[in-house]
């Protein structure tokens, strides 16, 4: 089992997308877990909402670990 380290940002990032994906879609069960943090993501990405923060000079994906192996 591979242990991926967060610093405290990173951590808050992943955090707040797992309560938004909470909001946005409340039938789901989101823990914090490999499989939702990916899941979360990847609703956020196909709704384009990384893509809109992103153009607008944020870096919530990047600091996310988004690039880590999740």
């Amino acid at each position: 089992m591979k242990v991926q380290q967060y610093t405290d940002l990173q951590f808050s990032h992943i955090l707040d997308v797992l309560i938004q994906y909470k909001k946005c879609a409340p039938e789901k069960d989101v823990y914090l877990t490999e499989t939702s943090i990916k899941e979360a993501f990847a609703y956020f990405m196909k709704t384009g909402i990384f893509e809109r923060l992103v153009g607008a000079g944020s870096n919530v994906a990047e600091d996310a670990g988004e690039d880590a192996d999740l």
